[in-house]
């Protein structure tokens, strides 16, 4: 028996060793998945089950000698790794907080989302994600011909209409996976909050070689695009999620938009792709395996998507993986984001969140719209199972997306002909709140320098009611503050009527893409940009001046 013991407990040993130190190399990254996530995860079982073995032992019967040192300074080992590994958990409740606060444009407090619907503290205890009673779902749903395009759809019956939209792809390196395994403590969180989650499969590879993944996910989109109303869900809220692959299609499906790339059959050019914004969890955001994004990772990345997912080879179809790749498809435009890496990912290196989040940043601009969370002692789907250290993340991932949801979307189509003229100052009569005087914007500019004037009313040229435009007004003067721009209050006017009158801000220091940006969010077809010498006015779709 006291052999059987010893056995156990090395392989106990094997495991916290692993969890605590993961390999990351070819292979062996692999097992150290495999053996590290139990270790790591279900550290407090192994605290007990350890804690078990030791009782039984002593009532069966320790050996003397050296066998018994040995097993008795495993049983130590085991036991002083799992409680670093469990207070690892509160480590990444502190990274998560600190992350949010820090990595992006303004402070996102996921402590701020109170109280827990699901991810109550008694679910760490049970580990296990089981659904609450009160939380409904709707079970493979077609969205297309093949029987892989099959969705689920979660919700509470009290959640109401014009629900916001949770969108999750599930991960498995693009050839396994299905939508009921993964993120069930963050999918219960937000269905019970009163969003409607959509979890999808797609077809998988080697069978169907890509692009067959994101042709699904997109043509899933559409069918919620099209059909989410009927459920109760909003098309125009929508947040993509996903883990691993899934974070890779997930991602890529956000930073694709309105692209006639992979549009699927059943989306017509008049259905808006575009979604609010993204949750990438350990995704895969490089498809190029670079070696200085992806480290000793790159040659286990190449051999799978060349011979499980391609079926083709990178030397021969560069441009195949770069147009795969979502560190690729970044643009100005693109919407906000949100990375979870865990540092001890052997899967996917969190050098990758990284680099994807500063070529994001060097090209949306230094208020880009992205946080990034690193979790320190955190391995690969470390959201399968509930621990405080998943109710943080699903905390800042429920921060992020009912942020996200609340910004107006951002794409915009170029200034119509018809207004182009109205726009021009003249006929329109610009004015600006300075030293308690309206004034003429070149008078302002001459005092205090240059400006830009962005008005959030009447989206698009749709008149909304009074209250619902100082609503949007407060909104975009919030976020004047949060990201420390000066500005002044500003009105256009209409000098031969008393009907139209539209209120604003003119806002000091911003470059022309962030106005760019900030007009499009708050779906405004141009913007004023004021100098000392004139007033222009510039299309939000494209930065040139109207003519």
């Amino acid at each position: 028996m006291i052999w059987l013991a010893l056995l156990v407990s090395t392989f106990f040993v094997l495991a916290t060793a692993t969890a605590l130190r993961p390999t990351r190399r070819g292979p062996l990254a692999m097992l150290a998945f495999v053996v590290g996530w139990p270790a790591g995860e279900l550290a407090v079982v192994t605290v007990l089950a350890q804690a078990a073995w030791l009782g039984f032992m002593f009532w069966w019967g320790v050996p003397t000698g050296w066998v018994r040192v040995a097993w008795f300074l495993e049983i130590v080992f085991v036991e002083v790794g799992s409680l670093a590994l469990i207070a690892s958990w509160f480590a990444a409740r502190r990274a998560t907080k600190r992350g949010m606060a820090t990595s992006g444009p303004f402070h996102l407090d996921p402590s701020a989302v109170l109280p827990d619907r699901f991810t109550r503290w008694w679910r760490s205890l049970i580990i296990l994600p089981f659904r609450s009673r009160d939380v409904h779902v709707i079970r493979n749903i077609p969205y297309g011909p093949d029987r892989r395009n099959r969705l689920d759809l979660m919700s509470t019956t009290r959640s109401g209409l014009h629900r916001p939209v949770l969108f999750y792809v599930h991960g498995g390196a693009w050839v396994y996976g299905d939508k009921r395994e993964q993120a069930r403590p963050m999918l219960f969180e937000f269905a019970r909050r009163g969003w409607l989650v959509v979890a999808i499969n797609y077809r998988l590879s080697p069978a169907n070689r890509w692009p067959a993944q994101i042709e699904d996910t997109r043509q899933a989109l559409a069918w919620v695009k099209r059909t989410v109303a009927a459920y109760g869900g909003d098309p125009d809220r929508i947040v993509v999620a996903g883990g691993s692959a899934g974070g890779h299609l997930a991602s890529l499906l956000a930073l694709t938009g309105n692209s006639e790339e992979w549009r699927p059959r059943n989306a017509p050019d008049s259905t808006d792709l575009t979604v609010n914004g993204c949750i990438s969890l350990y995704g895969v955001l490089d498809m190029t395996a670079d070696h200085a994004t992806w480290r000793s990772h790159s040659r286990g990345l190449k051999i799978l998507l060349e011979e499980s997912v391609m079926g083709l080879t990178m030397a021969e179809h560069p441009a195949l993986f770069e147009q795969a790749s979502p560190m690729h498809r970044i643009a100005p435009d693109a919407p906000p984001f949100l990375l979870l890496q865990g540092k001890s990912d052997t899967l996917v290196d969190y050098n990758v969140a990284r680099s994807f989040a500063s070529r994001y940043r060097a090209i949306v601009g230094a208020d880009a719209p992205l946080w990034h969370v690193e979790l320190p002692l955190t391995q690969h789907a470390y959201d399968l199972s509930h621990s405080p250290r998943t109710t943080a993340t699903t905390r800042a991932a429920v921060a992020f997306a009912e942020w996200a949801v609340a910004q107006p979307a951002a794409t915009i189509p170029p200034v119509p002909a018809s207004l182009a003229s109205a726009y021009q100052a003249p006929p329109t009569d610009l004015r600006v709140e300075h030293e308690g005087e309206w004034k003429l914007p070149l008078d302002v500019a001459a005092h205090v320098g240059p400006f830009v004037v962005i008005t959030p009313f009447n989206p698009l040229s749709t008149p909304l009611s009074r209250d619902q435009n100082v609503a949007r007004l407060t909104l975009l003067e919030r976020e004047a503050d949060l990201h420390g721009w000066s500005w002044l209050s500003s009105e256009g006017r209409d000098p031969s009527s008393n009907e139209w009158n539209e209120s604003g801000l003119a806002l000091f220091g911003l470059t022309r893409n962030e106005a760019r940006a900030l007009t499009r969010r708050y779906r405004q077809f141009a913007f004023y940009d004021v100098t000392r010498d004139a007033v222009n006015v510039r299309s939000a779709a494209t930065g040139e001046i109207v003519r």
